[in-house]
């Protein structure tokens, strides 16, 4: 019964709804009176959806009150013709984006079908010709592709019904025409200019042309086709994206404000993936979100107009001109679509038009813009002529005035006429341009044939070749070049040499550059020598004068002493004691100048001393007498250079005008001679003071306080502490007031030399085996003279770990020097040491090592009439301690009390 109640009331409805064609005078609108229901599947057939009609119909103007829905809507129109001839109207929908249309009439049951067709028209509409009393039901099926809105209109018409009768065509295609102009000439000035934001203008005009396109209805009048106009929002969305990705190049706005530059990506991000959602078929209601996203696009015009503002940025005027316009023409056209405004063909045309002054103003903007930077192009052109100008002009100054040889070498292996006016002066008398640069630059010159031959290969391989050829061969180039002159040395010339690529990054030229340097290779050898020098006399100046001396005496007596070896029989009958003894003197002299930190000096000894050492390393090596005369010749002129550079720069020499020079033998023998002639002679007493003081002068130059010489000599030991890096040892000394001899105290100097690296090489352990032994970091070493009858002996000794009396009885055991009965006497098995190439270390250093040590103690203690003992300890595991007990006669020291004489001094 509910059914039917709502059947009746809609019949009733309907009834009052029914619209007389034949009181229709002019064009109506009937939406009010149209009825409609959503169908979200849209496979109702009429006769079903007529049937819901009564039941779920509403008032069209209810139902569709926007938004956005995917279904299908059925509207009823119910019409009748009252006159007593045919009367035609015409049905026009007012929605431009039907994606569907489809139209029905449905008679009453029993009547013929009235005659309902389609125009050809840019909106859907519809030709009905109703007979005399005829009434039907018009059904329209359709389905949006933007908002859900509709509005019918129906107008009396002419019963034929009439082709394409849209009189604003014309207008339409006008300015579609002029629009793909525009599109053309973007696309021609992209091509032509290269730059981007032509094709980004054309590319946004093109979406912004293909939405318009439809929104005009042009998709069924020209291709009598709805389904394309699906594509309006996706475009529409898409006009919005290449819009902004247009202004921000047109604005350069990500290089200026980068905040706002992320923002439009925002909104391009928005757009672009709307309109792709709905071109894949997802809901229409996607556009909500790109409507909101529309509000933010105003937004961020806003801001892009304070931020440009367009009296500031001339680019912005034609911009802002330009997209007020199109929103200006856009909202006449949605006004005109909502009847808000009346239909014209302006209003109706106004979206093309605000496209075509849209696609006008921004061009004329783009090609202001390419006058802008032509002119500025064309303002640079002239600037830029003028530097190049200039700096010609500078570069051809450079080239007459600048005093190196510039100059590049063509494929032709000939010298490029641009070259400088100081190439002409290296090579003068020939001609640069006709000669070849390979004879012209390596001609005269020091190279020989096989480095000449190779340079001239490096550059036929690098002209016209690739880079990789030059870089693998350059080192064949030289880099210095000798060339003779006439008068004088030779002239000496840097030279460099780089690559100059073409296009296609080949070899197309080789520059060089030649500096004379000869003036400078004089004055850094000057400079090395000068170097060499001062180096010298800082050596020379940490010793003193008189340690000096003594020290050169020293060494041109043994080297003296070796050149009479050297032209004796021994060396011809290849003696190994005379060989020995040159070794040893060599050795004494070597050990003396590294002490003193004199190290050219001790460099030159030590490869002297190396001769010698390979000799007896060798028996069957031949000994060549030459070679070891011209090795002393350099090693004494070693000495006498540093002799000169302390006479020269220090004033280290005796002044013979004012000086009267004696031998000291000379003079310890006169004062041997004095004290005796005047011991037991009783003389006056001015007499005898005057010999007293005269002894007490020849005493204070012959004999000196026996500390103040071992505290000289022992400065030594922090250099060989560092060679062995070990620490600087303590030096306890103990001399009771005993004064030397010249003679003894060079002895002392000869000796020490050996026993102090012997000492710190074998004796003294380093700072972690000491801690680990329960020692001091620091080694001890003790010195101390005292007198006995007539001689005067001197005790040494050290706190490191002895004699390895094992190791030592086993080299000797090897060597054949210790006999089986004297293998348990300990006295005789450390005596081995002063044997002559005994050596407990495997490893020869230019400390240490060959055995020489010892032999060369002995040889020169004994050679004064003194000896050499050890006195052991108690021996603790294999290690020995020990002490050197030297004996010296008393001859070679003080026999008087002097304190009387020095205070006459």
């Amino acid at each position: 019964m509910l059914i039917s109640c709502l059947l009746a009331r809609s019949a009733k409805a309907q009834e009052t709804s029914v619209l007389d064609v034949a009181a229709l005078q002019a064009r109506q609108d009937i939406t009010p009176l149209a009825w409609a229901l959503l169908e979200q599947e849209g496979q109702a057939t009429p006769e079903e959806i007529l049937k819901l009609f009564p039941v779920i119909g509403k008032k069209a103007k209810d139902l569709m009150e926007g938004g956005y829905h995917n279904g299908h809507y059925w509207v009823r129109v119910a019409l009748r013709n009252s006159a007593p001839e045919p009367r035609a109207v015409r049905i026009q929908v007012n929605n431009r984006v039907l994606k569907h249309f489809e139209y029905f009439a449905l008679p009453p049951a029993s009547d013929e079908a009235p005659a309902l067709s389609r125009l050809q028209a840019r909106l859907p509409v519809l030709h009905l010709v109703l007979a005399p009393g005829q009434e039907t039901v018009v059904l329209l099926k359709m389905q949006f592709s933007l908002q859900d809105d509709l509005s019918l209109q129906l107008e009396p018409t002419s019963l034929k019904m009439q082709e394409k009768t849209d009189r604003t065509i014309f207008a339409v295609l006008l300015l579609f025409g002029i629009i793909a102009g525009l599109l053309i000439f973007n696309i021609g000035l992209f091509v032509l200019t290269r730059d981007a934001v032509f094709c980004l203008h054309a590319l946004a005009a093109c979406c912004l042309f293909a939405d318009i396109f439809l929104l005009n209805g042009l998709s069924y009048y020209l291709l009598e086709s709805d389904q394309w106009n699906y594509l309006a929002p996706a475009f529409g969305n898409y006009s919005v994206a290449t819009a902004i990705i247009f202004a921000q190049a047109y604005l350069n706005i990500k290089a200026l404000y980068p905040l706002l530059h992320r923002l439009l990506n925002v909104v391009t991000v928005i757009g672009l993936a709307g309109g792709t959602f709905l071109l894949m078929g997802f809901s229409k209601q996607v556009l909500y979100l790109t409507d909101m996203n529309l509000i933010l696009v105003a937004v961020l015009g806003l801001s892009i107009m304070y931020l440009f503002p367009p009296h500031r940025h001339r680019v912005m005027r034609f911009y802002v001109l330009g997209w007020f316009g199109l929103a200006a023409a856009s909202l006449v056209w949605v006004l005109a679509e909502y009847d808000t405004i009346g239909r014209n063909v302006l209003t109706e045309n106004s979206l093309n038009i605000g496209l075509c002054f849209e696609m006008i103003i921004i061009s004329l903007g783009l090609a202001d813009q390419i006058n802008h930077l032509k002119n500025r192009l064309k303002e640079n052109n002239q600037n830029l002529e003028a530097l190049v100008a200039e700096k010609t002009r500078d570069l051809t100054s450079i080239m007459e005035h600048i005093p190196l040889g510039i100059f590049m070498i063509k494929s032709d292996f000939r010298i490029h006429r641009y070259h400088s006016r100081y190439l002409r002066e290296i090579f003068r008398g020939q001609d640069l341009e006709k000669s070849q640069a390979a004879d012209l630059i390596f001609g005269s010159s020091h190279l020989n044939s096989d480095e000449r031959s190779r340079a001239e290969s490096c550059l036929a391989a690098s002209l016209g070749e690739e880079r990789i050829n030059f870089d693998m061969n350059v080192e064949s180039l030289p880099l210095e070049l000798r060339r003779p002159v006439v008068e004088g040395s030779p002239q000496i010339f840097d030279l460099t040499w780089n690559v100059i690529e073409n296009a296609e990054k080949e070899v197309d030229k080789i520059l060089v550059t030649m500096r004379d340097v000869t003036e400078i290779r004089k004055l850094q050898e000057l400079a090395r020598d000068q170097k060499e020098e001062l180096e010298f006399l800082g050596e020379i100046l940490a010793i003193p004068t008189t340690k000096f001396l003594r020290f050169i005496q020293s060494c041109r007596d043994l080297i003296q002493e070796n050149f009479k070896l050297t032209r004796s029989q021994g060396v011809q009958k290849r003696n190994l004691d005379v060989l020995k003894m040159l070794f040893i003197n060599m050795h004494t002299i070597k050990g003396a100048a590294r002490s003193l930190c004199l190290k050219k000096m001790a460099g030159i000894f030590h490869e002297v001393e190396q001769y010698y050492a390979h000799l007896q390393a060798n028996s069957n090596a031949p000994w060549n007498a030459d070679k070891m005369r011209q090795d002393l010749e350099e090693a004494l002129e070693m000495v006498a250079f540093y002799e000169r550079i302390a006479e020269e720069k220090l004033g280290r020499s005796i002044d013979h005008s004012h000086v009267v020079e004696f031998r000291i033998e000379q003079i310890e023998a006169a004062y041997q001679d004095l004290c005796r002639s005047t011991m037991k002679v009783a003389l006056p007493a001015e007499a005898m003071q005057g010999i007293e003081q005269v002894k007490a002068l020849f005493h204070y130059k012959i004999f000196r306080d026996a500390r103040e010489v071992l505290e000289e000599i022992s400065a030594c030991l922090p250099i060989l502490a560092k060679d062995l890096k070990k620490e600087v040892p303590q030096v306890q000394i103990d001399t009771r007031g005993i004064r030397l001899g010249s003679q003894c105290e060079d002895l002392f100097r000869n000796v020490f030399v050996h026993l102090f690296r012997n000492t710190m090489d074998h004796g003294l352990e380093t700072a972690a085996e000491r801690q680990g032994a329960g020692k001091s970091r620091q080694g001890r070493i003790t010195i101390a003279l005292e007198r006995r009858e007539s001689t005067v002996v001197l005790v040494y000794a050290d706190d490191g770990r002895g004699l390895d009396l094992q190791r030592i009885r086993e080299i000797g055991r090897g060597r054949g020097l210790l006999r089986a009965p004297d293998e348990d006497n300990n006295a005789l098995i450390a005596d081995l040491i002063f044997h002559s190439g005994f050596s407990t270390t495997d490893q020869v250093t230019e400390i240490s090592g060959r055995g020489v040590g010892m032999d060369a103690v002995r040889r020169f203690i004994r050679s004064m009439g003194g000896d050499i003992s050890l006195r052991l300890e108690t021996p603790r595991d294999h290690f020995c301690a020990f002490s050197f007990l030297v004996t010296l006669p008393s001859e070679l020291f003080d026999q008087l009390h002097t304190e009387s004489l020095l205070q006459a001094v």
